[in-house]
């Protein structure tokens, strides 16, 4: 009796090992299978893609040494270390600045880069219709991530959109009060280190007028 006592006290204290044991690794597991919940703090929300626009006013003395481009259409100034070239096979002027950390043979990641179009020819069109059109154009080959909105660049009123593709793209449309001539402005410029170019871009829209 005695032996049998003490072998059924050694089992239960066996059974009880194990069943420790067993509670255990059932806890651990549940604990390693818990989700992680992220504060409301590590969620960031996407903002809207605002069109970059100028927001000043110029002064005569904003653009002492400044070179200055004009045809039969259009003039605007543009600071002596941009870069103007006439691409007339696409019909368009433009003006670039690299900064510290483009490099050649690369796609445009730093630096100013804006392009004026040769007059356009909207035909019968008015120049709401035909930026309408060219946003449904565009719709096929990049993403619309600013829809077409009403903008003002020294005192001509036009529209803007903006899109997202290999870069990011405002196109603005401006036309002449007597509507005998139109443009579209295309701004891509970048600035990761924080150089002002986006601010010279304004100042160099801030001085666009038609003359004519």
């Amino acid at each position: 009796m005695i032996i049998l006592a003490i072998l059924l006290i050694a089992s239960l204290a066996v059974a009880g090992f194990f069943a420790y044991q067993n509670y255990l690794l059932k806890n651990k597991a549940g604990l390693e299978k818990k989700p992680v919940v992220s504060s409301s703090t590590d969620v960031q929300t996407p903002s809207p893609t605002t069109p970059k626009t100028p927001s000043l006013t110029p002064t005569p003395d904003l653009y002492d040494g400044w070179l200055t481009y004009s045809d039969s259409c259009y003039s605007f100034k543009y600071p002596s270390e941009v870069a103007l070239i006439e691409r007339k096979e696409e019909n368009l002027i433009h003006l670039s600045l690299w900064g510290p950390t483009q490099r050649k043979e690369t796609g445009f990641y730093d630096g100013i880069s804006l392009t004026f179009s040769l007059p356009l020819n909207l035909g019968d069109l008015s120049l709401s219709d035909h930026v309408d059109n060219r946003v449904t154009e565009d719709k096929l080959f990049s993403e619309i991530t600013s829809a077409k909105q009403d903008v003002v660049i020294n005192k001509i009123n036009g529209y803007t959109y903006t899109t997202e593709g290999m870069g990011t793209f405002q196109s603005i449309f401006l036309q002449s009060a007597n509507q005998a001539c139109a443009v579209e402005i295309v701004d891509s410029t970048k600035d990761p280190s924080n150089q002002g170019f986006q601010q010279t871009v304004n100042e160099i829209l801030a001085s666009f007028q038609f003359v004519k």
